[in-house]
C-alpha cells in the first residue's frame, strides 16, 4: 500500500547529468555508520570537498 505523506511535494532534486555540471559539490558526513557511503562519494567524484570527522577522514587517507 501506497501512503502519500507530502514529502514529494517538499522535496528538490537535480539530475545526475545537472549535479555533475555544479562547481562545488559539498558534502557533510561522517561517522562509522556512513563511512561506506563517504567513501563512495570520494572515490566516484560525486562531491569536491567533504566535512567529516577526524575518525573518517584518517580512515579515508589511510586506503589505497
Amino acid at each position: 500500500m501506497h501512503v502519500d505523506a507530502g514529502l514529494g511535494e517538499r522535496t528538490i532534486g537535480i539530475s545526475v547529468d545537472q549535479l555533475r555540471t555544479v562547481p562545488r559539490r559539498i558534502a557533510v558526513a561522517g561517522g562509522e555508520r556512513k563511512y561506506t557511503a563517504v567513501r563512495a562519494a570520494v572515490r566516484g567524484r560525486w562531491i569536491t570537498a567533504l566535512v567529516t570527522d577526524i575518525a573518517t577522514a584518517r580512515h579515508l587517507l589511510e586506503e589505497p
